[in-house]
């Protein structure tokens, strides 16, 4: 893109044309040629002379050209897990990221450490959301530094955590009689489960 956008001269009369010079160095070689930026820059300046043959040079004035970052989508693959009562991830269950938004042939891979990704709820469900940081996702490629991650997205499930390790417990109702009704079962429990776990 050409660093400077645009150029004008006021306080000439109406009409007056001006031809424009510019150079990347205020004591630089000037040329018609407009500087150009492609990447990412907070800041290229350069230097803008006008000419006319009834009034002569103006300047030379400062022109600052910004570029910002492109914006990525990074989207996590889809994780399960059985349901252990946290909404972190499983050791081991390390989540693969896929990214959308790169321009034209730039090539642009991404990763995230497991720990900064987590479930958005820790109760079984199913294709809930995934959450995780944007500044956590890690780009690479050549083109990298003139992209930045602004959303994250994914899709998460877990899974109920199964009965085989549970043990249902339950104890009849023992008393004397007294011409009143009873619950026949006085009390049941289930070991092996979370604590805390409401049955």
């Amino acid at each position: 893109h050409d660093a400077v956008d645009s150029a004008s001269v006021s306080g000439a009369l109406e009409g007056t044309a001006w031809e424009y010079t510019y150079a990347t160095s205020e004591d630089g070689e000037y040329s018609s040629d407009v500087p150009q930026v492609r990447n990412v820059t907070s800041g290229t300046d350069v230097w803008v002379k006008a000419y006319n043959a009834n009034y002569g040079t103006v300047g030379p004035v400062k022109a600052t050209a910004t570029v910002k970052p492109a914006e990525l989508t990074a989207t996590i693959s889809h994780l399960e897990k059985p349901y252990d009562g946290t909404a972190e991830l499983v050791e081991g269950n390390d989540p693969a990221v896929t990214l959308s938004g790169a321009k034209g042939d730039d090539v642009i891979t991404a990763t995230i450490d497991a720990s900064k990704v987590s479930y958005a709820q820790a109760t079984v469900h199913e294709n809930g959301d995934l959450k995780a940081s944007p500044s956590d996702v890690a780009l690479a490629g050549d083109e990298a530094g003139n992209y930045v991650v602004a959303k994250v997205e994914g899709t998460g499930t877990i899974t109920p955590a199964g009965t085989e390790a549970l043990t249902l417990s339950a104890k009849g109702y023992e008393g004397t009689y007294d011409d009143a009704d009873h619950d026949a079962v006085d009390s049941a429990s289930v070991s092996g489960a979370l604590e805390g776990t409401a049955w």
